[in-house]
């Protein structure tokens, strides 16, 4: 287990742009309770490829996320924060950082909650 905390110790802040709802055996609705943290890209140019049938060169590029985030509060203790996936990849060791799993879609496939929090573990 990542978290040694009860769930009556845990306070969740969802720091998304949209409010998350939980899908479990109650659905919990977290609203919007700060600007979404932003994870800055690094862009490197990786070569062009000729399009013969247009007859143009297609730069194809690398992106990679780099380690700054803005808008990302320090850990507090007890204080679980709701996030992007890319937040959780960019911060892997920061073990307050959730994102939402699990996505649940309605019929016409607009998300209408999720069934569990998923994390990021770091790599060795």
């Amino acid at each position: 287990m990542i978290f040694n905390l009860t769930p009556s110790e845990v306070t969740f802040r969802n720091l998304t742009p949209h409010e998350v709802t939980l899908l479990h055996e109650t659905s919990t609705t977290y609203p919007v309770d700060g600007p979404p943290p932003r994870v800055t890209t690094i862009e490197n140019t990786d070569g062009f490829l000729h399009d013969d049938v247009n007859d143009l060169d297609v730069e194809i590029v690398v992106r990679s996320l780099s380690s700054t985030v803005t808008d990302l509060p320090d850990p507090q203790p007890g204080v679980i924060l709701i996030v992007s996936r890319m937040t959780c990849e960019a911060k892997p060791h920061r073990t307050d950082l959730v994102y939402p799993e699990g996505i649940v879609r309605s019929p016409d496939n607009t998300p209408i909650g999720c069934r569990k929090f998923g994390r990021v573990r770091p790599t060795s």
